[in-house]
């Protein structure tokens, strides 16, 4: 399988929909640590969704800006998490 098609996990930010964290789910990977990384962006309350890092590579621009805990009136701009991506 070419590094593209390794399939990965995201979570978007609640307020604006940008991308907050990005998992790669491959062999080599901690199955436990990505089970609870996708389990806590669930339970913060973050849309989860299973892509390729072809698809995260693809949308660089995607990643959220206002932060992940942000209201319409924050300014700072978003620390995203990046977990094991190649």
């Amino acid at each position: 399988m070419s590094d593209e098609q390794v399939p990965a996990y995201i979570a978007r930010c609640r307020v604006c929909g940008g991308i907050i964290m990005a998992a790669v789910d491959d062999d080599e990977v901690d199955r436990g640590a990505l089970a609870e990384d996708v389990a806590r962006a669930i339970r913060d309350g973050h849309s989860v969704e299973r892509v390729t890092v072809g698809w995260v590579r693809s949308h660089a621009d995607d990643w959220c800006r206002c932060g992940d805990d942000a209201t319409e009136n924050d300014t700072e701009p978003a620390q995203p998490m990046l977990l094991a991506f190649a």
